[in-house]
């Protein structure tokens, strides 16, 4: 961690576990006679490259009033217009973005490939949604079984109505009116901005206590209630850290530094570079998962996320089953899993995240995250330096502290950088695993009873 070569890319447990997952690049013209090989089997082949886990971040937020509603074929009557499949929509005027400007990462290049190779992914994918408003020439493309569809609301400010989550339910019902299944959103992720504003600010109420089904058009909130009780099967919240860096500073807890580098902290991939595909690990496998998660400060209370969460359900009716209907299989019910995903959000400074976004080599995303893990480095320097500063002021026998801090030993910390251990992706934590907080002000949290969390690897 002392020293980091400018010019070396940094090394990542991504790269170490999907190399057991990518096929080898083809040395020779052999896949020349794909063509050859029977129709089944090509059949298989496009079925395996579709058959992946995708995050499709997407922006959303109200037109402006100055453009028309421009929901194609209708005369923009809310909830009476119904689609090519014969289901109504919600006729909306909303706008959908790409989170990112480089949104062919977020499609299937199977599309554009040949015709065999369009009409197998066209099949794969039984949502198509259009983007209407100023982008109608865009579609989403969705499997239930394989995406997780992560959005936030695009309005600058903190919002003081229920705005946002009116639109939420919009855009969930329209999915599912252009799902051929009838199935919609499964896995769904969400920004803390469509529930406690309380985190945005302390004089602003949670969204929950204004959105009533009441404040909806009925087909509206039949839907929206219909979709909290049975379509959706996972809600993800990512949260941040308390900081942008590993380096764990904290207050002395009885009497000792509670000073560690932790590794295993996942890092957000950037923003501006979507990672493409990603695997859901049930556990986490790197070395070392089990200590850091002893001290995880969080840059919020997750449990006011899930009690603003189960609010919001109960407010349109959704019921969960207790844990003896659970016992007896009858979780029909039962509702989504809630999820808590943190991560090291990076860069922290808006003015780097405003930046422009190229694909060479100086400016592209292994290039950025050398750079904050450059910086990582130098702030972990300095936070040792003042440590060992204070203790000579008193103390005799100050010692410099090392590089893992106080928590691991040199020895497997060694081993985990070798690996290496620095991952691109979330942690996943069930939401009823936190508890009451080691350090309630500062939202620090022991997981370890929780045992190791789940990890979303991207793919980078």
């Amino acid at each position: 961690m002392d020293q980091t070569p400018t010019s070396t890319p940094p090394r990542l447990f991504n790269d170490v576990y999907f190399q057991r997952w990518e096929p080898p690049a083809p040395c020779d013209a052999s896949w020349a006679l794909f063509t050859r090989l029977p129709a089944e089997l090509r059949l298989h082949v496009w079925l395996a490259c579709l058959q992946r886990n995708r995050m499709i971040e997407l922006d959303i937020c109200h037109a402006p009033s100055e453009e028309p509603t421009t929901y194609p074929g209708d005369g923009s009557q809310y909830y009476t217009t119904r689609n090519s499949l014969g289901n109504i929509v919600s006729g909306r005027d909303y706008v959908l973005s790409w989170s990112s400007p480089c949104r062919r990462h977020d499609e299937s290049p199977l599309l554009w490939v040949n015709r065999e190779a369009r009409r197998v992914t066209l099949g794969f994918y039984s949502i198509r949604l259009p983007f209407f408003a100023s982008q109608k020439e865009l579609v989403l493309y969705l499997n239930p079984e394989y995406d997780v569809v992560s959005i936030r609301p695009r309005d600058k400010g903190p919002p003081t109505t229920h705005e946002p989550l009116t639109l939420l339910a919009d855009f969930l019902h329209d999915v599912k009116a252009y799902d051929r299944k009838g199935q919609g959103i499964a896995h769904l992720a969400l920004s803390r901005r469509f529930l406690s504003l309380k985190f945005i600010h302390p004089t602003i109420p949670p969204l929950h206590f204004q959105l009533k089904p009441a404040a909806l058009h009925p087909v509206a909130a039949a839907s929206f209630a219909d979709i909290l009780q049975h379509r959706l099967r996972s809600v993800l919240f990512a949260i941040p850290f308390r900081t942008c860096y590993r380096g764990l500073a904290e207050i002395p807890t009885n009497q000792a530094y509670q000073f560690h580098f932790a590794q295993t902290f996942p890092l957000a991939r950037r923003h501006h570079h979507p990672a493409g595909a990603f695997h859901w690990l049930d556990a986490d496998p790197r070395p070392g998962v089990e200590i850091d998660i002893r001290q995880m400060p969080l840059g919020l209370d997750p449990r006011q996320l899930t009690r603003d969460w189960k609010q919001l359900e109960l407010a349109f009716g959704v019921t969960r089953p207790t844990e003896q209907q659970q016992e007896n299989n009858k979780a029909g019910t039962a509702g989504p899993g809630l999820y808590i995903c943190p991560r090291i959000y990076w860069p922290w400074e808006q003015g780097r995240e405003n930046e422009e976004e190229d694909n060479d080599e100086e400016s592209g995303p292994r290039a950025k995250l050398a750079r904050h893990l450059r910086e990582e480095t130098e702030d972990w320097q300095h936070r040792r330096t003042w440590l060992h500063e204070l203790f000579l002021r008193s103390r005799s026998d100050a010692r410099i502290v090392p590089r893992q801090g106080y928590v691991l030993d040199a020895e497997t910390f060694e081993e985990m950088e070798r690996l290496p251990c620095t991952a691109v992706g979330m942690w996943v934590f069930p939401a009823e695993a936190f508890k009451e907080p080691t350090v309630p002000r500062r939202f620090c949290f022991d997981m370890s009873a929780a045992g190791r969390p789940g990890l979303f690897l991207f793919q980078v």
